[in-house]
């Protein structure tokens, strides 16, 4: 069978496509996808590793907090012993003020709330705002919980507050946060 030479070269051409195809599906198209699955994966550890460096960051403010939580702690008791509710509640605001400050954010207001009885206790609370970030959060709620004496957290709300910041010419994702909490005291105590 005797070709023309049009049809000579295009079949010439169509062989070229399919092995030009060939070699892009083989060689290029593989070797591609392993580029973005590893560029993915470097994207990933360096989000992990800025992670990494704000724990890092925060290590000795946490131990400063975790060493004055044991010290404080030499009493096994989980109600304050103290002679007045307004120096328990006093306890209580400066406790929240050591964990703002610690994690670099910055107190609004604190006031003492709701002075309640129950079963041979009174429920002595703070009401504490702040201006702090997501981190900062969990890091100050999980100092309350580490904290020897029975310390409830009863309401936190958040509300996002963007700020412009000159220098940046940004906007700057703040939260304020107001956190309820509350501890016991024997009547025995007051």
């Amino acid at each position: 069978m005797k070709t023309t030479p049009t049809m000579s070269r295009l079949i010439a051409v169509v062989i070229l496509l399919l092995f030009v195809k060939l070699f892009w599906s083989v060689l290029v198209i593989p070797y591609w996808n392993r580029f973005n699955d590893q560029q993915e994966q470097i994207d990933d550890k360096l989000v992990l590793l800025n992670n990494y460096k704000q724990v890092s960051d925060q290590t000795e403010n946490l131990e400063k907090i975790y060493s004055e939580l044991r010290a404080s702690s030499k009493q096994s008791l989980q109600t304050f012993n103290e002679n007045s509710a307004s120096v328990v509640a006093s306890k209580l605001q400066a406790i929240i003020k050591i964990l703002i400050f610690s994690n670099k954010s910055t107190q609004k207001s604190s006031q003492i709330i709701r002075l309640e009885d129950e079963n041979g206790f009174q429920r002595i609370g703070v009401k504490i705002q702040m201006i702090t970030d997501l981190a900062s959060i969990r890091n100050i709620v999980d100092g309350l919980e580490r904290y020897p004496k029975l310390l409830v957290v009863d309401m936190i709300d958040i509300q996002n507050q963007d700020e412009y910041n000159d220098n940046d010419k940004d906007t700057v994702s703040k939260l304020n946060v107001t956190i309820d909490m509350y501890a016991f005291v024997r009547y025995s105590s007051l």
